[in-house]
């Protein structure tokens, strides 16, 4: 099978954004680093401005002062590196395919070889991850967007949504995604779409 895979929050571990969000708050924009929305309802990818009530001047202004360290920095979701070296030792093709913008395609090279993460294909600043999943012949993705996840799954390519913080309220029932909760979760379930092929 054809699987994509997308960086933040599906490989990495998004924890180490917050820790950079609060320290944010705290120095430069002088306030309590409380969560405001922490709902589970933020259907778009970008979400921090749900997240902690910020202006979209803020938010900008955190990515200028922070994006290299927090994507240099994060940490590697549990038992990522092993899965996907484990679906690709098994013959699978891995495409990461990923939003992050051109000019961050440096930091996220040397990301996934620091951390020895395993992959055929790798795309960036691919907006439209519907489409291009189906232009490439993508039969499973696994993401943490909604909008992402909806956009695959209506393009006919399975659609599978890593279970975070921001995403963990919205309702699938009327969709054919399915929630993932673990890297081994993930495995499992390429193993029962194996076994009907």
């Amino acid at each position: 099978m054809n699987i994509g895979i997308d960086i933040d929050d599906v490989i990495t571990d998004g924890e180490t954004y917050y820790a950079y969000a609060q320290k944010y708050i705290v120095e430069t924009l002088r306030r309590t680093p409380v969560i405001v929305n922490d709902l589970g309802l933020c259907e778009h990818a970008s979400y921090c401005d749900d997240l902690f009530g910020w202006s979209q001047k803020e938010s900008e202004d955190f990515w200028n002062k922070n994006m290299e360290n927090v994507l240099s920095d994060a940490r590697i979701r549990s038992f990522a590196r092993e899965t996907i070296s484990a679906l690709r030792e098994k013959g699978h093709k891995i495409f990461i395919i990923t939003a992050r913008h051109n000019g961050e395609m440096e930091i996220g090279f040397k990301w996934l070889e620091n951390h020895n993460i395993e992959y055929d294909e790798l795309y960036f600043d691919i907006a439209e991850k519907g489409k291009f999943a189906k232009e490439k012949n993508i039969d499973v993705f696994i993401d943490d967007s909604f909008i992402n996840c909806k956009s695959i799954d209506e393009n006919g390519v399975a659609s599978y949504i890593m279970d975070i913080r921001t995403n963990r309220n919205i309702d699938l029932s009327k969709t054919g995604i399915k929630r993932i909760f673990s890297w081994p979760h993930f495995y499992s379930e390429i193993e029962k779409r194996e076994e009907l092929r």
